[in-house]
């Protein structure tokens, strides 16, 4: 299964009270259990937060840990590393990624527009 195919998967089981696109994990080391993890303590995360608590995702929290964590968070520098890790350009990057106003069903109407692609 390619990466972006496997995000729409990970997307899709997001449940609705938990998706904020404002909110990323805090403490991906510590996710162990991922998805089962945070839906019993009540956290809520974005498109990326969820999907580095996907074991298939390893590559993405190594990234993650490397190029933003180091960077300071850098905006630019995250969405260069994420349309790296999945293929896509910058500008679809930014869109998917860095959209904080959208919703589940939009961030999954995104990925389905890239996996046609």
């Amino acid at each position: 299964m390619n990466r972006l195919a496997l995000l729409l998967e990970t997307t899709k089981a997001i449940p609705e009270d938990h998706f904020n696109m404002g909110s990323f994990f805090e403490g991906v080391d510590d996710v162990k259990e991922g998805t089962k993890l945070l839906k019993d303590c009540g956290t809520s995360g974005c498109v990326i937060g969820w999907a580095c608590c996907h074991p298939k995702f390893v590559g993405l929290r190594k990234r993650l840990q490397e190029d933003w964590f180091n960077a300071g968070y850098s905006h630019y520098v995250a969405t260069l590393s994420f349309a790296k890790y999945f293929g896509i350009s910058r500008h679809q990057a930014e869109e998917l990624f860095f959209n904080f106003d959208q919703t589940k069903q939009e961030a999954i109407k995104r990925i389905e527009r890239l996996l046609c692609k």
